[in-house]
């Protein structure tokens, strides 16, 4: 079991972006947004394919590239290139994932892809190209490409996966139950209970400061390696994050956090 990774820094955001093929009214440029509902959508048919290429303006380091709100399936090919050049000529990291091995990355209950690299990649231009002859256009909403912190020690074993239902459910005078849906989000509660003195004025600093409750930041898992998509969290803290003491030694961080839609 691998230690949970948290990416705080979304370069993505600040990033500008190029595609071949994008509708007018869901512009590439939709891919910077918090939210994933605010989609690009290609003009080209899932057979011909398309890209989203982002230029973070300098050479970043980049652990992970995800992206939510897609509407891929299991059949798609990915491809994945980080380069010095607007041409991706030259390429850092240059990978090709379909089949079984695009399966640990996607998923397609909850619309994500999470690719965790296998080694850093500093480079200022990321591609990522999707084909899928199953559809008949391309789409995403929300891409993320940043460092992530991995804790010395991994989050305690009690740990809780939840959901949250926005439904508005009511009952007539006869009795009729009617329901207006509303969105179900996914949620996690971790604790982390033996944090290093430097994680703990680093990374936990970082989210009690800098995301706090306003500001999303990815969560994944990593606890199961056949399904990293399934088992991350893009999302927003609902408390306010402390840092607890022991004896001045012992350093826990309590998060509960709550998908971003």
């Amino acid at each position: 079991m691998a230690n949970v990774k948290f990416l705080t820094t979304d370069r993505a955001a600040s990033g500008s972006w190029s595609t071949d093929s994008e509708a007018a009214t869901l512009p590439i440029e939709n891919l910077a947004g918090e939210s994933r509902r605010k989609v690009w959508r290609s003009t080209a048919t899932g057979t011909t394919g398309a890209y989203a290429q982002a230029d973070l303006g300098s050479a970043y380091a980049v652990d992970v590239v995800a992206l939510l709100g897609i509407n891929w399936t299991t059949g798609a090919t990915v491809g994945i290139k980080s380069s010095a050049n607007s041409d991706m000529s030259s390429p850092d990291l240059n990978v090709s994932l379909s089949s079984s091995g695009l399966l640990p990355y996607i998923d397609t209950t909850s619309k994500q892809f999470v690719y965790p690299l296998s080694s850093t990649s500093t480079r200022r231009y990321w591609r990522v190209t999707v084909t899928d002859t199953s559809l008949s256009y391309i789409e995403a909403g929300k891409m993320i490409l940043g460092p992530v912190t991995v804790p010395t020690r991994n989050f305690s074993p009690e740990w809780r996966e939840f959901s949250e239902d926005r439904s508005i459910i009511s009952e007539s005078v006869g009795g009729d139950t009617y329901v207006n849906l509303r969105t179900v989000k996914r949620g996690v509660e971790l604790e982390l209970k033996s944090l290093t003195a430097a994680e703990a004025a680093g990374f936990a600093r970082t989210l009690m400061v800098t995301n706090a409750r306003s500001t999303p930041f990815l969560t994944i898992l990593a606890h199961d390696a056949t399904a990293y998509a399934r088992d991350t969290i893009w999302g927003l803290l609902q408390a306010d994050p402390e840092i607890a003491y022991s004896s001045g030694v012992l350093r826990t961080l309590r998060l509960r956090i709550l998908e971003r839609h």
